[in-house]
């Protein structure tokens, strides 16, 4: 255990690792590209004339158990508003992590941050084909990335598992925390890029047309639906990162169309439906006939309906009678299909439309066996009803009721409806 505030854990590095020469050329960038932040140091003169005794030295200290010094932090003014935390760190650590990080250098993305890329990043969302731009940033983005995350898209880059290791080890024992990059490094510049790409490829996966130049976003959406979308699917993602979104503005690149239905038009057909269904989804029969006449809307219109006021909808929709048959059944059974479909990152929201489909045998037994052997505990007693309902034979039944008591309760109650 530290013996004083401001001793940390012990770093055990490998001797193979870093040798003087890489510490060398570590301090030769400390001394000619410090922290641009922070005023010039009053060691680094001292440094200057014996460069390779330096390196020795810090060779030494650096060799076997390394105690780092925990970090300092500068609060800095922001040009606008606000302050920058930038930590600073003992001469040996320092070295030690820009020498560790340019021995992965080769698996990080190229760093493009200068004036002609942030003029790029602005100009091209503008010139693609969408109504609005979206932007973004993070708040505080070093300060958040968390090591572990990080750790794993360097190994995924593959980066060498004992440099990656020991960045991980020296960041948690600077910082005293495991998530944090000191800010005004090259090196932290380098490891951030890494950890943002890994959140930009989650986003493009999700089918989100993204631009980005370090922790700001911008996002083309050709109507006010795909606006809100991209909103919830940034901040979801982000949030699976550790990350918290800053602020959001929005650049309306040409005028809206008259068709395109707004947040207001959106919210307007929602409190039309709970008018009819009342909050708790219940429809009185003389109301029924009404209340597929604001589904038909919904479903005809351009409204956009996130995932938890899709699972609100479903309550009430999954118990019309003529809901997979008849006029209007194709675009009813494709919403449905689609809230299956779409939720991926939120399992509970899938399977309320796997019930709401099993209710209408609009789902194959095997499709929703598989869903079950995917899914959470938390997840798959709504499964287990949604399977009852399509009266599998005994040996199904026995298979999913017996994996728990709450699941035997469940298809029972379910199967006695089905």
């Amino acid at each position: 255990m530290p013996s004083r505030w401001w001793e940390t854990s012990l770093v055990c590095l490998n001797p193979s690792l870093v040798s003087p020469v890489d510490l060398l050329a570590a301090l030769s960038e400390d001394l000619t590209r410090p922290p641009g932040l922070l005023p010039p140091s009053a060691v680094a003169p001292a440094l200057l004339g014996r460069r390779d005794e330096v390196a020795e030295w810090a060779h030494q200290q650096l060799s076997g158990e390394f105690l780092p010094t925990l970090e300092e932090i500068v609060s800095v003014s922001k040009a606008r508003h606000g302050v920058r935390p930038v930590a600073v760190w003992d001469l040996p650590s320092r070295l030690l992590y820009r020498a560790l990080v340019a021995r992965i250098e080769d698996v990080l993305p190229k760093l493009n941050r200068g004036c002609e890329y942030w003029r790029a990043f602005q100009r091209l969302p503008l010139e693609q084909d969408g109504r609005y731009v979206l932007t973004a940033d993070i708040a505080a983005c070093y300060q958040y990335i968390d090591h572990e995350l990080l750790s794993e898209e360097l190994r995924v880059r593959g980066g060498d598992q004992r440099v990656v290791d020991a960045l991980a080890a020296l960041l948690s024992a600077t910082g005293g925390r495991s998530y944090g990059l000191p800010q005004q490094s090259r090196a932290s510049d380098g490891l951030a890029e890494a950890f943002l790409d890994r959140l930009e490829r989650a986003l493009m996966r999700r089918g989100l047309r993204a631009f980005r130049h370090n922790d700001d976003f911008r996002f083309v959406c050709r109507s006010w639906s795909e606006v809100i979308r991209a909103v919830e699917v940034l901040s979801e993602e982000a949030r699976m990162t550790e990350f918290d979104m800053d602020k959001y503005d929005l650049v309306v690149t040409t005028p809206p169309d008259k068709n395109d239905v707004d947040v207001l038009a959106s919210a307007g057909v929602l409190e039309r439906w709970e008018s009819v269904a009342g909050r708790r989804g219940l429809v009185p029969d003389r109301r029924k006939a009404e209340h597929r006449a604001v589904l038909e809307l919904l479903l005809r219109s351009r409204a956009y309906v996130n995932g938890w006021q899709t699972w609100w909808l479903q309550q009430p929709v999954a118990r019309l009678p003529g809901f997979a048959t008849g006029r209007g059944s194709g675009p009813r059974l494709r919403w449905a299909r689609n809230a299956l479909s779409t939720a991926e990152h939120t399992p509970v929201l899938g399977a309320h439309a796997a019930m709401t489909l099993a209710r209408h045998r609009q789902i194959e037994l095997d499709e929703l066996l598989g869903i079950y052997a995917r899914s959470s505990t938390t997840v798959r007693p709504i499964l287990v009803a949604a399977i009852a309902l399509l009266k599998p034979g005994p040996g199904v039944a026995r298979a999913v009721k017996d994996d728990s008591a709450l699941h035997k309760w469940v298809y029972d109650h379910a199967a006695s409806y089905a």
